[in-house]
């Protein structure tokens, strides 16, 4: 099939093309995807390459080449593999093993270079030099480091110290020194960069951190150094001949944690989601947990390790003395694969299905044989889009891709994009069919649910199908499930709402004796509502009608239990007893409730009750008094003194109030005659007890009285009165 304009793979491959694909200077594109510009990797030393990357299966040798003495590591940057050896620094196409360039250090390497943007940094026995790859010029030289170790790199800085006891940072496009710090021992390992903070050994127990400059802090461990350190999220880890690997805090210094390892003899760790991977010298691969320090994992190999471990994808290579290469899973230890590299060790990755090994004087470059799974990988894809003629997404975009990659000698990317393409291709299908499902079941649901239908609803199904004609099967799915969601949601508002108004319907038909028109009036606007496919209005409008209907039920009950009651105490009630208020109240209680006003006549009658209760109690009272008035303890001295007191008048008073059915005011009345009586019997008891009193008291005590009336003499005397 044609992928806009494009060749199929099969068309291409039948060029008999080059599978490799030369750039500038040798260079493929599968070279350029990873760089390895310094020592393990970058300015943290981890030893890792992107997590993209994966070896999936052994390499085999793609070239080797006998290079002479090698100083340091070989770096990998822009297709090229550089390599220090005596006076020069080597370029070599990691595509074919041809040497591309030769570039002089006027003395000799003696550490890893650096390669930072065109510019290469090489570490010499005279300081450190900058060399522009393009150009083949030195760029600047300092000779202040001395004899300089391998040089780290960060954001166009580059950091070397050497034996020559001090530290600089230099810009590497002007050869700039930025800042310099003297330290008290030689330098001997690259320096790593860990949240701005430069750590390096100084002497043989301590490692510093350094800021702008300036030495932020200074801590000595226990053992000499053994490898070069490791920074990792803020964290510098340091293997020691103490054997130990001890982590330090990057901003203060302080020891986090320090473990044990099995050997004195280690490499430099690598690191990879929280792991650090030590190589032993008894041939111990030791994965140690980065918080904690504890050990996750270890496995034996046959032979020593003393080359870092090297960490691809999720996996890391460790190689032995003799040259093997073994492939763990970097978090549980699984073991992937083995492979004999004749002898050659010390393996680093440069791209995706690319590994590079040395030794002293041999480079060389091995790759992955992965073309027949790509080839198959692609040629699944080509097909399934053939069969499943996926309108738009990106499956054709993967293949053309996957064909780019394999043409290009990067097998394990052209098997990657093929298989993504083909799990993308399984997606849309599976989607097409989702959305194929979800817009027959709308446009079904619209034809059975007309009078549900609203313009919302026909809308989305148009866009629906709309978005499944331009192969966006999960938007066109999505609107479909929009007006699915939709219908259902007003079919369940019809629903509610029909049942609400058949509930008030039928409530309403088991209260025909009681006046309901409010009730009725809410009926009928439910019922227009629901015509007019107001199906919310029309439920509010009938649960209010239901609300009032059992208001209006409950208040219809309480009015007839209180006038039951009510005609039961009239009925009880004394004829002779006077109550007019009462019987008011009750008459008015009656007319209410005949006109529907339920709640008044339940107050009304609650109030005559209340009446005919208060009528009764005065009454009972009035009765009391009236009998306390008339049973008074009467005798003629006292009934002639009483009648001056009005006592006759006022029991009379009473009584006629009592007749009259006032008998609040009787009781009063008579409460007030019995009173007057008592006045009465008082003021007779009183004189006649009184001067009894003073002859019995002058008879006994005649003293008193003359005592008492010389002081009376005597104080008239006082006031001027006469003696008499």
């Amino acid at each position: 099939m044609a992928l806009g304009g494009a060749t199929t793979f099969g068309a291409i491959a039948s060029t008999g093309a080059d599978p490799t694909v030369h750039t500038a200077r040798g260079a493929s594109s599968e070279d350029t995807i990873v760089q390895w510009p310094s020592f393990q990797g970058d300015e943290t030393n981890q030893g890792r390459t992107p997590p993209e990357h994966e070896l999936r299966e052994e390499p085999r040798l793609h070239w080797q080449r006998r290079i002479g003495e090698i100083v340091g590591a070989p770096i990998a940057s822009g297709g090229r593999i550089y390599v220090g050896t005596g006076s020069s620094v080597r370029a070599i196409s990691s595509t074919t093993g041809e040497e591309l360039e030769q570039y002089s250090v006027a003395g000799s390497v003696s550490a890893t270079p650096a390669a930072v943007e065109g510019t290469l940094v090489v570490p010499t026995a005279d300081g450190v030099v900058g060399i522009d790859t393009d150009a083949g010029e030195r760029l600047w030289h300092h000779s202040s480091v001395g004899e300089a170790a391998a040089v780290t790199s960060a954001n166009g800085t580059a950091y070397v110290g050497g034996d020559g006891e001090k530290l600089i940072a230099v810009d590497v496009d002007s050869g700039e020194t930025e800042w310099e710090i003297e330290t008290d021992w030689w330098i001997s390992d690259p320096p790593v960069v860990a949240n701005g903070t430069v750590c390096t050994f100084s002497g043989n127990r301590s490692i510093w951190g350094i800021r702008d400059g300036e030495r932020a802090w200074r801590t000595t461990l226990d053992g000499g150094r053994r490898a070069p350190p490791v920074s990792v999220d803020g964290t510098v880890l340091v293997p020691t001949s103490g054997d130990e690997l001890v982590a330090v805090d990057a901003d203060s210094g302080e020891i986090r944690w320090q473990e044990s390892t099995s050997s004195t003899s280690r490499s430099a760790p690598a690191a990879v989601s929280g792991v650090i991977l030590v190589g032993c010298g008894d041939g111990t691969i030791e994965a140690f947990d980065l918080e904690t320090g504890e050990t996750m994992w270890s496995d034996r190999l046959g032979n020593g390790i003393s080359d870092p471990p090297v960490v691809v994808g999720s996996d890391v290579l460790v190689a032995d003395f003799t040259g093997s290469v073994t492939a763990f899973g970097a978090i549980g230890g699984t073991e992937r694969w083995t492979v004999n590299l004749d002898g050659i060790g010390a393996p680093m990755v440069a791209g995706a299905s690319t590994l590079i090994a040395y030794d002293d004087r041999v480079l060389s470059v091995y790759r992955t044989g992965g073309s027949v799974p790509a080839r198959g990988a692609i040629d699944e894809l080509e097909t399934e889009l053939d069969e499943e003629a996926i309108i738009g997404g990106s499956p054709g975009d993967a293949l053309r891709s996957a064909i780019e990659a394999f043409l290009d000698g990067s097998f394990v990317d052209a098997e990657r994009y093929a298989e993504s393409g083909v799990e993308t291709l399984r997606d849309a299908a599976e989607q097409r069919e989702s959305a194929t499902e979800a817009i027959d079941q709308l446009a079904s649901a619209l034809e059975t649910t007309d009078d549900l239908v609203t313009d919302d609803e026909a809308a989305l199904l148009e866009a629906a199908e709309s978005a499944f004609e331009d192969g966006e099967y999960e938007r066109a799915e999505s609107h479909a499930h929009d007006g699915i969601e939709q219908l259902d949601a007003a079919r369940r508002r019809a629903d509610s709402a029909r049942n609400a108004i058949e509930e008030l319907d039928d409530e309403l038909a088991t209260v025909d004796e009681l006046e309901v028109q409010a009730v009725r009036e809410s009926l009928q606007t439910a019922e227009s509502a629901f015509e007019n496919g107001e199906y919310e209005r029309a439920e509010l409008a009938a649960e209010e009608g239901l609300e009032e209907l059992a208001a209006t039920r409950e208040a219809a009950d309480d009015a007839e239990a209180t006038l039951a009651e009510l005609r039961e105490a009239r009925s009880e009630s004394d004829p002779s007893l006077q109550a007019e208020e009462a019987e008011t109240l009750a008459e008015s209680a009656e007319s209410a409730f005949e006109g529907g006003e339920y709640e008044r006549a339940n107050e009304l009658g609650q109030d005559a009750l209340d009446a005919l209760v208060e009528t009764r109690a005065a009454r009972r009272r009035a009765d009391d008094r009236l009998d306390a008035a008339r049973e008074m303890d009467r005798h003629a001295g006292i009934d002639a003194v009483a009648d001056s007191f009005s006592y006759e008048t006022a029991l009379a008073d009473a009584e006629r109030a009592y007749d009259a059915g006032d008998y609040e005011r009787a009781g009063e009345l008579a409460a007030t005659a019995r009173r007057r009586y008592w006045l009465a019997s008082f003021a007779v008891d009183g004189a006649v007890g009184s001067s009894a009193l003073l002859a019995i008291g002058y008879k006994l005590r005649p003293d008193v009285f003359v005592r008492a009336r010389a002081k009376a003499f005597q104080l008239r005397s006082k006031l001027g009165g006469s003696d008499d």
